[in-house]
């Protein structure tokens, strides 16, 4: 591969080949990027979109190549701002392309990334500055992982982040309504979802389709949620859901966890705490095993700090319980020598 390089101190006039001879936008970047499999575009500074990013200079809709923020040496996990202007980031049915170490903001009314398959978004922030209602939608094979997504406004039934099939690991997904995150037979672990809506078509996890594993999540609603934690509208086919923390849709029509359809699939080892209905299920169950151990927690495993800011210390996790179930992780480090386990987000959070 070769590295190229973008900052917003450098010059189109540039090679583009090292920090010092960066181009100086985007666009000429991904237009002068040689289409070769493993490129990398590193990315430095703030920038502005005049419009949204046009990948057809680039080519091949097949090669691998990497976008990924960078303070002063390539991989160093500096993060790079965006500010869309209203427009998206990128809308492309491109392939394999990776990015990473990348801050969102203001991308109008549609998602800011809309890609096909087998494209990763890792280590990401969106910043939905309260107005925005999506924020990724990726295709078959897609991952997305260890982003913060927040301040996020949800829409109804949009999913603010949807991907069809793959690998959906240690992000935070804050919003205030709508689907905070869609799988369609996708693997889904410890992913932490704070919401705070009233709202009863809002859903921290849907779930729609065949063969998914549901494991490991939080779903933690600030308001008294109307709408359900997990929701699995069920085909066919295997399903695991285990080992999930799901609390405060304890609004009327508020459930934890609630399937429908024909299920067959495994359930168990939930914890719940303050929903109008913890478990339901309707339809036509078929071959589908509790294994028990869903248990109604005796107390709120939340304590609210009182801060409305959902980059700081909004909530912790008290069980106490080190790395049971769902896997809280802290934006910003604060949470300092609690006894709980966290997940590693690379350049966006501190070990603890």
């Amino acid at each position: 591969m070769t590295e190229y390089y973008v900052s917003d101190g450098g010059n189109n006039g540039n090679t583009g080949l090292s920090h010092a001879q960066a181009w100086l936008t985007l666009q000429y970047g991904f237009d002068n990027m040689p289409n070769t499999a493993g490129n990398r575009l590193n990315i430095n500074g703030s920038f502005t979109l005049s419009a949204e990013i046009d990948l057809t200079t680039f080519g091949n809709t097949n090669e691998p190549v990497r976008f990924q923020g960078y303070t002063s040496t390539a991989g160093d996990g500096g993060v790079a701002d965006i500010d869309c202007a209203t427009f998206q980031f990128i809308d492309t049915a491109y392939n394999a392309m990776h990015f990473r170490h990348l801050k969102f903001t203001n991308w109008g009314s549609v998602e800011c990334i809309d890609v096909q398959d087998y494209n990763s978004i890792i280590e990401c922030e969106f910043d939905g500055e309260g107005a925005r209602a999506r924020a990724a939608t990726l295709g078959t094979g897609g991952v997305f992982a260890h982003n913060k997504v927040h301040d996020m406004a949800g829409s109804g039934t949009t999913a603010i982040v949807s991907v069809f099939t793959g690998w959906c690991r240690g992000n935070y997904i804050q919003t205030t309504g709508g689907r905070a995150l869609s799988n369609n037979v996708t693997n889904t672990i410890a992913n932490v979802i704070s919401m705070d809506s009233t709202d009863s078509n809002a859903v921290g996890i849907y779930m729609q389709g065949d063969e998914l594993v549901c494991e490991g999540n939080t779903v933690f609603n600030q308001a008294a949620g109307t709408g359900t934690g997990i929701s699995w509208l069920a085909a066919d086919m295997f399903t695991l859901v285990v080992n999930n923390i799901i609390c405060g849709f304890s609004g009327t029509g508020g459930v934890g966890y609630g399937s429908t359809g024909s299920h067959e699939g495994i359930f168990g080892y939930n914890k719940f705490f303050n929903n109008e209905t913890n478990v339901s299920v309707s339809g036509n169950p078929r071959r589908f095993i509790d294994l028990g151990n869903n248990d109604t927690l005796l107390a709120n495993p939340f304590k609210s700090t009182g801060n409305a800011d959902p980059n700081d210390d909004d909530f912790e996790l008290s069980t106490g319980i080190t790395g049971w179930p769902g896997q809280l992780w802290d934006p910003d480090g604060t949470f300092g020598t609690r006894n709980q386990h966290f997940i590693s987000v690379g350049a966006l959070q501190e070990a603890p």
